[in-house]
């Protein structure tokens, strides 16, 4: 069985008020509850993101700003998870796109030479061969984890508490 780490006071309250609410109003003030807690991971994580000194351009023409993977880092809401879920990630949406960081940047690519066709069939010793430059994995999700260990921090613990009084007070 698992130990609390800290305490939050009035929880108990706020835990029989929750209980007597309707499933989705449930689940809606336990994920406000978790995106709160979540913001130390969030700041962490945008520290660790690496930048770009220069634009990129994709093939498409779309051109990718530096700084954008850092500004796409944040909150996700698990929406089709049975349980309230969130998860902390660089979003694919919006303003700020930063699907290559996740798809490109945590684990590392090829750069190919011009005219090579790679094997799609998961050939990868093929493939290596046309290769004329990789680009190493940056894990910087992992090392911004590892910092917060999951853990929330005493700001973010004072944050929690104060606005689970306002749910007790509002319930």
């Amino acid at each position: 069985m698992s130990r609390s780490i800290f305490e939050i006071k009035g929880f108990k309250e706020l835990e029989q008020k929750i209980k007597k609410l309707p499933d989705k109003a449930k689940k809606r003030e336990m994920v406000k509850i978790l995106r709160k807690s979540a913001q130390t991971t969030v700041k962490a994580a945008r520290q660790e993101a690496p930048q770009s000194s220069r634009p990129h351009y994709l093939r498409g023409g779309k051109k990718i700003q530096p700084g954008n993977l850092k500004k796409s880092i944040g909150v996700q809401v698990a929406r089709k998870a049975k349980n309230p879920m969130i998860v902390v990630r660089p979003k694919s949406s919006g303003k700020y796109d930063g699907f290559y960081g996740r798809a490109f940047v945590i684990f590392g690519h090829n750069v190919y030479r011009a005219g090579f066709k790679r094997s799609r069939k998961g050939n990868r010793s093929r493939n290596s061969l046309g290769a004329k430059a990789v680009i190493k994995a940056n894990p910087f999700m992992n090392r911004a984890y590892q910092r917060t260990e999951g853990k929330v921090s005493q700001e973010s613990l004072k944050s929690t508490e104060k606005y689970i009084q306002k749910l007790i007070d509002r319930l």
